[in-house]
């Protein structure tokens, strides 16, 4: 079996991995625009023009970095059911950042 010229594990890994950090950005990106408003990750499906299933991980991952956070009000999705408002850490209040 011929050997390859590169790691194809390694390559696909290095390209989803941009993918996802490309996201990460423009998730926190849109956060930071929409200011103390804040977001709900069907608003951010919604305006990505995506499934919610593409942005939800992201979401979660900044979460438990702290870059979203979570403001303690609530917003309704498109469905009518209750989505807890997220927003840039730089907007968040009573942590000393915002």
């Amino acid at each position: 079996m011929p050997l390859l010229p590169f790691d194809t594990r390694q390559s696909a890994h290095a390209q989803i991995a941009s993918t996802i950090q490309e996201t990460c950005t423009q998730i926190l990106r849109y956060a930071y625009d929409r200011g103390r408003f804040g977001i709900i990750p069907d608003e951010v499906s919604e305006a990505f023009q995506c499934d919610h299933n593409h942005t939800s991980p992201r979401i979660s991952e900044l979460k438990k970095r702290g870059l979203l956070v979570e403001t303690g009000r609530t917003r309704p999705t498109r469905s009518g059911s209750r989505a807890a408002v997220l927003v840039h850490f730089e907007f968040a209040e009573g942590d000393g950042r915002g």
